[in-house]
Formats: C-alpha cells, structure tokens, sequence
C-alpha cells in the first residue's frame, strides 16, 4: 500500500515539475523541494523526540544517502525539464531494475526469473527513449492537422540532438544514485525513517 502510494506521488510530483519547468529552472524547483521536506521533517522529529542526527555509528551512511539522495533528485528534475515527460518518467522508472541487478551484486540476495526476465526488457527501452528524436516526440503529441488537443505538458523548446542524449544520461543518472541510495537505506533499516529523511533534506 504505502509503495503504490509512493508511486502515485511520484507521478503527481513528476507532472507539477514538468509544469513548472516551463517557467523556472530546475534546480529552484529542486531548492523549493528540499526547503519544504526539510521543514516538514523537522517538526516531525521534534514532535517524536528523535535526534535528527541519528547515531554516530551510522552517520556516514546517513550522509552518504542524503548526497546521493540530493544528486538523484536533481538530477530528475532536469530531466523532467528538458525531456517529454513520458520519456522522462520511463528512465527514472529504471530504477528498479537496477536496485535488482545491485542487490545481486552488492548484497548477494537471490534474483528472481521475473527480475532476470523484466532486465533486458528495461534495458531496451531506456534504448529507444535515448535513440529517439526530440522532434518526433513533440510531433508524436501533435494531432494529424498540428493541432493540440487538451493541455500539452510536454511543450517546449526541440533540444539539439546532443542535448538531448545530455539530458537522457543525466536522468539515467538520477537512476543510478537513486538505487544506490536504496541499497543504503536497506543497511539503515534500525535508523528512525524520519533521521534518514532528515539527511535527504
């Protein structure tokens, strides 16, 4: 429940920064986030009586989450600013797959056939999206007369080809710290929720 709450959250989250990118750069967008989260957070720890700085023993785990947590969303938020939407969200969507290849790797837990089946899938799409042409995906949108209907989220300014392959590696970027700061979560599991939040803000 609370992870198809996340996902939809994230997808909320996902279309106001597409928004917003059409009038503010990214990284304001990313300031706003993080001074939000980092008040919200606060109040929360005092009300429950936690020290936000966790305990010594595990605060370079804390820090290094809330680095790579930070260059994550940062990194998002610009693709989110610079992509369509849709090809935005499919690269950061990647994450899983690779949180199972790194557990694998890095914890040595087991993969499932599921896992090992839905890899190459994953892989072949973050291929497309970062092969396709920025134009053709704005024309994708477009009706056959030129015209759109509704609102149109992804309207803005064609990236050259080499801006456009920038912003795809950034995103996929995004994925990548995003995963490895799962696997750090996951040797954090004995740390209040609310301090590892605290090091993300």
């Amino acid at each position: 429940l609370f992870m198809a709450l996340s996902t939809l959250t994230f997808a909320v989250m996902a279309l106001i920064v597409a928004v917003l990118g059409k009038h503010i750069v990214s990284f304001e967008i990313v300031f706003c986030r993080f001074f939000v989260s980092l008040a919200v957070v606060s109040v929360l720890l005092r009300r429950k009586h936690v020290d936000p700085w966790g305990h010594p023993r595990y605060r370079k785990l804390l820090v290094a989450r809330g680095v790579l947590g930070y260059i994550s969303s940062a990194c998002a938020y610009y693709g989110l600013t610079h992509l369509p939407l849709a090809d935005a969200t499919v690269l950061i969507y990647i994450k899983p797959i690779m949180v199972l290849l790194l557990s694998r790797v890095v914890l040595g837990e087991r993969m499932s056939w599921v896992g090992i089946a839905s890899a190459p899938i994953a892989l072949v799409g973050v291929l497309l999206v970062s092969r396709s042409s920025p134009s053709s995906s704005s024309d994708a949108h477009s009706g056959l007369d030129g015209h759109h209907h509704g609102m149109d989220f992804d309207s803005r300014p064609e990236l050259p080809r080499g801006s456009h392959l920038m912003a795809v590696v950034v995103t996929l970027t995004s994925a990548a710290c995003s995963s490895f700061s799962m696997l750090i979560v996951r040797r954090l599991r004995s740390v209040d929720p609310l301090c590892v939040v605290f090091y993300f803000s």
